[in-house]
């Protein structure tokens, strides 16, 4: 994983039209975060080796998502599937995130979906991890707050709002 990662760092272009010859490859890349996701839920508090592991490929994905709205729909709907955004059960009620019924400080289990890893990352200690988290998933949501909260809920995504002076405005509209 962590080659795949440096090759990513080495591909990954400043210029757009280098870029975009990656938009074709999102599937391979968001499929490298689930196994590293994986790794860091597996480890003990305090030990933070691997946490970075992720960052190149979100934040290729993130470029991504700005370059090309298909992209970032494509990528938010493998994210948040149609079952996950119309569940009547867990934390999707009524097509929105309760944060009553998730507690990203509980451990995922080892089969879970790649949208819990995200989500619980978005309220992670590490800095760089829950910043490039949370612009991803905004990304991927059309740079749209009300969705990024719909789909991972006001709490996971209070860091991400009040980071872009949008916090108050959605405490107010919810």
């Amino acid at each position: 994983m962590k080659r795949a990662s440096l090759q990513l760092l080495f591909t990954n272009p400043a210029e757009t039209a280098a870029l975009a010859k990656l938009t074709s490859s999102w599937t391979e890349i968001l499929n490298l975060l689930d196994p590293l996701f994986q790794r860091i839920e597996r480890r003990q508090a305090g030990d933070y080796e691997g946490i970075d592991d992720p960052v190149v490929p979100l934040v290729t994905l993130t470029k991504l998502c700005g370059l090309d709205a298909s992209v970032a729909t494509e990528i938010k709907d493998k994210l948040f599937p149609a079952e996950y955004q119309n569940a009547s059960s867990g934390p999707m009620e009524d097509g929105k995130f309760d944060d009553n019924k998730f507690n990203p400080n509980d451990k995922l289990p080892a089969d879970a979906a790649l949208q819990w890893h995200l989500i619980k990352a978005m309220t992670s200690t590490h800095y760089t991890l829950k910043r490039v988290v949370a612009d991803f998933i905004y990304a991927a949501c059309e740079e749209d707050p009300k969705e990024v909260v719909r789909l991972c809920g006001l709490g996971s995504s209070a860091g991400l709002l009040q980071e872009k002076g949008m916090l108050e405005a959605m405490q107010q509209g919810a």
